[in-house]
């Protein structure tokens, strides 16, 4: 059943109709779309089937969120809990076919419009930081050298691995990226280097499993016409009566032609190149549409790839 509305006179100015919206007015879906992400696949727009399936292979340790497509080519996850969306995305980055999948905590007011997309998340390694420094104060003043900080993972936090620290931050792509940063600690000064993580050279997280459903195949088996011959003449051919033996003629009126197939076969051929030509012009569409409007091109030019994005601080330690 749909919402009941009343009539609210709209305001003029500079001989414009105006409507103004206050925060109260829609304050009620703030909660609603708390637990969501925005997000979507640089130089694609997978199909909601295809989607689906990503999910629940990839995002196999939460429940599943529900999943909303907007036609101008992003997805909105909306989970159950603010945790479960931030373990998803504590657990970038992610790719789909090998192409960078973006995700953004849900704002109001987003415009989807790649081609001014000028910041990006990336996972950032710190190598050789004594884990006696993994704390969010640290991380939050290192990562506030390369960009906005965003999260550590889980193993950051939980102090799991300790090899080397990760650290989200969203990072201008138009600025030449940060190698290297300088830390003064209490017992001197030391270089510290920035390690910026790919898809391409150190992806390997759980979506490698997830594997493209495979295209079905609608085309039917071809239609066999087999022509009815007299069981004398079928031993004849086959050799298997006697040499001498008096074969009986071949009743004409009784046999099929394979030359002149039924009705119903025409009937099932004719759909069959049917189906064949209207898949094939749809492909040669999406062909198309992928060779003439890649909208994501601005990144991928810059020969940098995204990981997951958010707009919330670093998270602390528990």
């Amino acid at each position: 059943m749909g919402m009941r509305l009343e009539y609210i006179p709209p305001s003029h100015r500079d001989g414009k109709i105006v409507i103004q919206i206050e925060e109260e007015d829609v304050s009620e879906l703030k909660e609603h779309w708390a637990t969501a992400l925005i997000g979507y696949v640089l130089g694609d727009t997978p199909y909601e089937k295809s989607m689906e399936s990503y999910v629940e292979s990839v995002w196999d340790f939460v429940t599943r969120p529900q999943i909303l497509y907007h036609q101008e080519g992003y997805y909105v996850f909306r989970f159950t809990t603010v945790k479960e969306r931030d373990a998803v995305m504590q657990a970038g980055p992610y790719s789909y076919h090998n192409k960078p999948f973006i995700f953004q905590n849900w704002e109001r007011d987003f415009h989807f419009d790649p081609k001014c997309i000028t910041t990006i998340p990336l996972w950032i390694h710190l190598p050789s930081l004594s884990a006696g420094y993994w704390t969010a104060d640290a991380f939050s003043k290192g990562a506030s050298a390369v960009g906005l900080p965003l999260y550590t993972n889980k193993f950051t936090v939980e102090l799991n691995k300790i090899s080397y620290a990760r650290v989200l931050v969203k990072v201008d792509i138009t600025k030449p990226l940060v190698e290297t940063i300088e830390i003064a600690t209490p017992i001197g000064t030391r270089q510290q280097e920035i390690v910026f993580e790919c898809w391409n050279s150190t992806k390997q997280n759980e979506d490698a499993k997830f594997k493209a459903p495979k295209r079905r195949n609608r085309g039917r088996g071809r239609k066999v016409i087999q022509e009815w011959k007299p069981k004398a003449q079928q031993e004849q051919e086959e050799g298997i009566g006697e040499e001498n033996e008096v074969q009986p003629p071949i009743d004409k009126d009784r046999q099929v032609s394979v030359d002149k197939p039924d009705q119903r076969s025409m009937m099932i051929q004719r759909r069959e190149n049917n189906e064949r030509q209207n898949t094939a012009g749809v492909q040669q569409v999406i062909n198309d549409e992928a060779s003439t409007s890649n909208r994501f091109a601005i990144l991928e030019e810059c020969g940098v790839q995204g990981g997951v994005n958010n707009s919330d601080p670093i998270q602390k330690p528990p």
